[in-house]
């Protein structure tokens, strides 16, 4: 297509254009509800998080359908019956190698992608322990060991300090204000007989970490104000929706309840946890690009709010090991 803003912006749409219906299917697998599902899919589509960089030629967009493509390969696998005919390898065996692949697309195409989409497999495999533990284990080596080859060059460029160098041009820890701050503070401490330890650079990087993570979840942020960067949101919204906010409300009410059981309700909570980590450690929080992986979770979170609960209504069929219900 040349050098054109389309050329340019082609490969960030597409990305994002099959982002939604990934979502759609990761969607049904976690909640085994179709209508859940639609609604997610549907705010995913209208999402002005999600439009503002799959239309903008940002690499972040990749990094989302990845880890859809990895959670839905996954999340397949273990939902899958075993093989018809004996001696022959079922097709959720085969996913495990799509996961691995879509695990190396996450990690090598956006920074953030390297720390939160190991977390996304444990958390993933943590809510479906039970079903993890019943699959084949020959194929899950092999996608083990696919995903240990692709990341050779990435470890040989952490060895030599080529892929360090621009982790810790980002880092909290080599922020320049991170250090003035705690030199000053050490030096008011020593002035005054005071234990220095709690001012330290670390503990100061620390406490601004926490600090970064929590703003992730803040409702101005989320509804109103969104990113400092003018680039990173709409002008006059947030990084959601405010007509979100009634389903995430219901969303994260049933969550909270059924932290224990179903696995969907785990898995979408931890994902909405660990989701700004990659973002705390790094300066300029809260930061749209590196949190973006936050987004489907959000819209997780309120297709489990549509979702009606097991045995609501009729039509409501067979029961899942998940503790929803398939559609009838």
């Amino acid at each position: 297509m040349g050098p054109t803003p389309a050329g340019v912006r082609i490969a960030a749409a597409v990305a994002g254009t099959l982002s939604v219906p990934a979502l759609y299917a990761v969607a049904t697998l976690l909640l085994r509800s179709w209508r859940g599902a639609l609604v997610a899919a549907t705010m995913l589509a209208l999402s002005p998080w999600h439009l503002q960089f799959t239309r903008a030629a940002r690499e972040a967009s990749l990094l989302v359908l990845a880890i859809l493509l990895l959670a839905g390969a996954l999340l397949r696998a273990w939902h899958a019956p075993p093989a018809e005919r004996p001696g022959r390898p079922a097709g959720s065996n085969l996913l495990y190698v799509g996961a691995a692949l879509a695990f190396l697309l996450a990690v090598y195409s956006y920074p953030g992608g390297l720390l939160f989409t190991p977390l996304l497999v444990l958390v993933l495999v943590w809510a479906y322990g039970s079903r993890v533990r019943r699959r084949p284990r020959a194929w899950l080596g092999a996608a083990l060991a696919i995903a240990a080859l692709g990341l050779v060059p990435l470890v040989v460029q952490l060895t030599d300090g080529r892929a360090r160098a621009g982790l810790s041009q980002a880092s909290i820890f080599n922020f320049p204000a991170v250090r003035q701050l705690a030199e000053a503070r050490v030096a008011r401490d020593r002035r005054e007989g005071a234990p220095r330890l709690l001012n330290s650079s670390m503990m100061v990087a620390l406490r601004q970490a926490v600090n970064a993570y929590l703003t992730h979840f803040d409702p101005t942020y989320l509804f109103t104000r969104g990113d400092a960067e003018w680039r990173h949101h709409s002008s006059d919204a947030g990084q959601l929706y405010l007509w979100d906010v009634p389903l995430l409300g219901i969303g994260l009410v049933r969550v909270a309840r059924g932290w224990r059981r179903p696995a969907a309700m785990r898995a979408i909570g931890a994902w909405l946890l660990i989701g700004p980590l990659p973002v705390a450690f790094a300066e300029n929080a809260p930061h749209a690009v590196r949190s973006i992986v936050m987004l489907p979770a959000w819209y997780l979170l309120a297709a489990a709010g549509v979702s009606p609960p097991c045995g609501a209504g009729s039509g409501a069929g067979a029961m899942s090991e998940t503790g929803c219900c398939f559609s009838s």
